[in-house]
């Protein structure tokens, strides 16, 4: 008898920890793969003796100033006459080819004197040529070669790429640090616009967003919502509306950038072409107690799982507050259409159906220049409720592999606590209850562990065990919670 219930006890942990190694072997970030730090790049960025304003790492690419100059290399781009259908780029060294009229099909391919395919199998969604280069224009917001010579063109067009929105509602204090960010991007201005989706604020956001217009030193629009229409997704609609790049980025008001955070969405896209969905790190911040660390422990896991998920094509779970997709992807699944009554869910849901639709593009942007942090909930009874909104989408998925990672995630907890209650009446159990509790921490500290490394965030690791000792009762009654319905969001009652 013992040993049955003994067993029973064991089969969720040891399952959860299964899944944990399956999900840490696609994570990619191994002890090998150091992450470079926001402060990493912003020193090397101002490295006076760099031959180069464009700098890089691996496969990582960040831009030092609007203008890329090449100090012994002469480039020509010919844009005003398109012989035969393709425009010529020429430095000392190599030919590229592009086409430049629009592609018909997905199997054009850019090739190089050498006859190397720098690009095949480029997407065509919609029929419509969504691609890096067409009409014999020549983008600098797209590193234009492989390898280790990625660069970006100093003279030439300057094609908008990305169209950041941002949901606000009343926001005036936040969004100042977040305009300064966005102004101290290394990628140029003109590859990007920002627009900020009033979303009926009581205070001065609206005013303070029209005042930075003048001066901001990119785009920057103001964008209000009709009166009859309210929510994050309603404004980030309203602002997808106005936005006019191919590729819309997300990121909340109460967000903090790096220099480099767009840089690295264009050096992913550099790197998968085909990409319609990318979601991005985010780093919860907060002053350094008990509760901020197992609140960041916990959400550095969710970060994690979700990354893992991606990478082994099983996606399940992104934020909202660092992501971006592309507009035709996001107009061929009918956008928000099916979810548009649900006041959560404007990430996760899109993510699930862009990847139902088209498997495989789909990616997490393992770049730490690309890591949005966010302020930590200031008390219990905010993180409750945030979590409790996250929660109340959780009924509503329609995705396989989230509803069974959930119950996995909650049976494995449910099953460490139903082990120690156990104890109190077969202290003979002791032993398998151990080895669910040793199977269960070693697949978290596991997974984590690279998670915590990428973040630079290991010091938290230590917060496993206290973390354990009230996830279950933590994760039953938020559950419950968000299963029922019902929270209060930026002074509304939401159902």
């Amino acid at each position: 008898m013992m040993a049955a219930v003994g067993i029973g006890l064991l089969v969720l942990p040891a399952l959860y920890a299964a899944l944990m190694g399956w999900l840490r072997g696609g994570l990619g970030l191994n002890n090998e793969q150091q992450a470079i730090s926001s402060t990493d790049v912003n020193s090397k960025a101002d490295n006076p003796n760099s031959s180069s304003n464009v700098l890089y790492s691996s496969s990582r690419v960040v831009y030092n100033s609007s203008a890329v100059l090449y100090s012994s290399t002469e480039l020509t781009n010919n844009s005003s006459e398109v012989p035969n259908s393709n425009s010529e780029i020429r430095n000392n060294s190599r030919e590229l080819l592009y086409n430049s009229n629009q592609i018909p099909n997905s199997n054009n391919e850019i090739l190089n004197s050498n006859g190397d395919t720098l690009y095949t199998s480029i997407a065509n969604l919609n029929s419509s040529a969504d691609v890096l280069y067409s009409s014999g224009e020549q983008s600098i917001c797209e590193p234009q070669t492989l390898g280790q010579e990625l660069a970006l063109v100093a003279a030439g067009s300057r094609s908008l790429t990305f169209s950041i929105l941002i949901a606000a509602r009343n926001e005036a204090e936040n969004l100042p640090q977040l305009l300064r960010d966005l102004a101290a991007q290394t990628l140029p201005a003109g590859c990007f616009e920002v627009l900020i989706a009033d979303d009926h604020s009581t205070d001065a956001t609206a005013a303070l967003v029209a005042a930075a217009t003048q001066g901001a030193g990119f785009t920057l629009r103001l964008i209000k919502l009709p009166a009859t229409q309210t929510g994050k997704k309603a404004a980030l609609l309203t602002a997808l509306h106005a936005a006019r790049a191919p590729w819309l980025v997300c990121t909340d008001a109460d967000c903090r950038l790096g220099p480099g955070w767009l840089a690295a969405y264009a050096a992913l896209l550099h790197r998968q072409p085909q990409a319609n969905f990318i979601s991005g790190p985010v780093l919860l911040t907060g002053p350094d107690s008990l509760f901020m660390t197992l609140m960041g422990l916990e959400f550095a896991g969710l970060v994690g799982v979700g990354a893992a998920c991606l990478a082994r094509r099983q996606p399940t779970m992104c934020n909202g507050a660092n992501l971006a997709y592309r507009r035709a992807a996001f107009e061929a699944v009918g956008g928000f259409a099916d979810n548009a009554h649900l006041a959560s869910g404007d990430d996760e849901f899109l993510l699930h159906k862009i990847h139902a639709a088209f498997p495989g593009t789909a990616h997490f942007l393992t770049d730490a220049a690309a890591i949005a942090h966010t302020a930590a909930p200031e008390s219990l009874r905010a993180l409750l409720r945030q979590r409790v909104r996250w929660a109340s989408k959780w009924r509503h998925y329609q995705s396989a592999a989230s509803r069974n990672l959930a119950l996995l995630v909650l049976g494995a907890n449910v099953a460490l606590a139903a082990g120690a209650v156990a104890l109190l009446q077969w202290p003979g159990l002791w032993p398998w209850v151990l080895a669910a509790w040793l199977l269960k921490l070693g697949g978290d500290a596991w997974l984590l562990s690279p998670v915590l490394r990428f973040f630079g965030r290991r010091k938290w690791l230590w917060g496993l065990l206290p973390l354990q000792l009230l996830y279950a009762p933590y994760a039953l009654a938020v559950g419950a919670a968000g299963w029922r319905g019902g929270y209060e969001w930026k002074g509304r009652a939401v159902r």
